[in-house]
């Protein structure tokens, strides 16, 4: 596992490293804060095993930090 670069106390397990964490990016038609290029990344979405059945994600608006379902890419 790589450590993180941002904060080295997760010893790997970092959010920014996991293969379930996704960017979520703007879109000219949405409104306020969300509303932008769809270049730019508005968050960070985790879609972890756990979610899948319900389809669901879990919405971050930073790419670290860390849980039990962290899996490297």
């Amino acid at each position: 596992m790589s450590e993180c670069k941002e904060n080295g106390s997760y010893k790997g397990s970092c959010c920014c490293n996991c293969k379930h964490l996704t960017r979520v990016m703007k879109h000219p038609l949405n409104k306020g804060e969300a509303k932008g290029s769809i270049l730019t990344v508005f968050g960070y979405a985790c879609g972890s095993p756990s979610e899948q059945e319900t389809k669901s994600v879990i919405f971050f608006d930073s790419e670290h930090g860390m849980c039990e379902m962290h899996e490297t890419a």
